[in-house]
């Protein structure tokens, strides 16, 4: 028996809409306003919601993007061609079903164009890595074993001496909130953007692969045009934040759901 894509996504699309409404709720964002402050208390309790959310949602796009049926057509590429942000043809509007002519914009069109709508990012940002913590003092032995110092006395550490109540700045809090809403209400937008990502990626590694075997005359593997960004998939190595063995929350469940499927429907596509 074939597993059930659309109704995967179904669901784990309406669990996010859920929780994006109790966001809204949380911060107090009223329809046409944004956040402008918010207690350091409360910031620390919408980030430990909202940003399992956006990882969630990113790989909620992924399943949308490789295993839903979606048209996906590339123009031919020219190599003075200028681009558009997104890599496309900036005279062609694209949409999730191919490409439409550009038009005469409306005055709905227009209003919507200026308008504040922040975009999602659809790929996962980098890592931060801490630095390392001990001092090689040197290598000894004979498979050069490396010995390590570090101070064993316990250290106390001083409060941070922050008031939770203090008032901190949440505008960009606001945004993130308002783009994970919008991304999450036009789904199909967002898988049509990262399946037209992959296909330039894919097309790209194919030119790349003709140019070292010397199969297109007068190019090289550096000169072949790659999309941006240059990233293998947009999920990044490991867990994402807020992944638990054994789910607590509502969000965590449907994180380790979203990312379970995720990879498999990234690896199998």
């Amino acid at each position: 028996m074939e597993f059930d894509w659309k109704r995967a996504v179904e669901r784990n699309l309406d669990d996010l809409l859920r929780i994006v409404a109790q966001l809204f709720l949380l911060a107090g964002i009223r329809t046409g306003r944004s956040l402008v402050f918010v207690p350091r208390a409360l910031r620390s309790r919408i980030l430990s919601v909202l940003r399992p959310a956006e990882f969630a949602a990113r790989r909620l796009i992924v399943m949308a993007a490789c295993k839903l049926e979606r048209d996906v057509t590339l123009g031919p590429e020219r190599p003075g061609q200028r681009r558009g942000p997104d890599g496309g043809d900036p005279s062609v509007r694209q949409t999730g079903h191919g490409t439409e002519e550009e038009h005469e914009p409306t005055d709905a069109e227009l209003l919507d164009l200026y308008r504040d709508r922040p975009c999602f990012a659809l790929f996962d940002p980098w890592k931060r890595h801490a630095p390392f913590l001990f001092d090689v003092t040197g290598l000894d032995g004979p498979f050069g074993h490396v010995f390590l110092e570090y101070d064993a006395r316990e250290e106390v550490w001083s409060e941070p001496g922050l008031d939770p109540d203090a008032l901190v700045d949440a505008r960009a809090l606001s945004r993130r909130i308002r783009a994970l809403a919008l991304a999450l209400d036009d789904l199909d937008r967002q898988a049509a953007r990262l399946a037209r990502w992959k296909a330039r990626f894919d097309r790209a590694i194919e030119r790349i692969r003709a140019a070292d075997a010397g199969e297109i005359e007068g190019v090289t593997a550096g000169a072949v045009r790659k999309p941006a960004p240059w990233r293998f998939r947009p999920l990044r190595l490991g867990l994402p934040p807020g992944w638990r063995r054994r789910p607590r929350t509502e969000i965590e469940e449907v994180l380790k759901e979203c990312h379970l499927l995720a990879l498999d429907a990234w690896n199998t596509s």
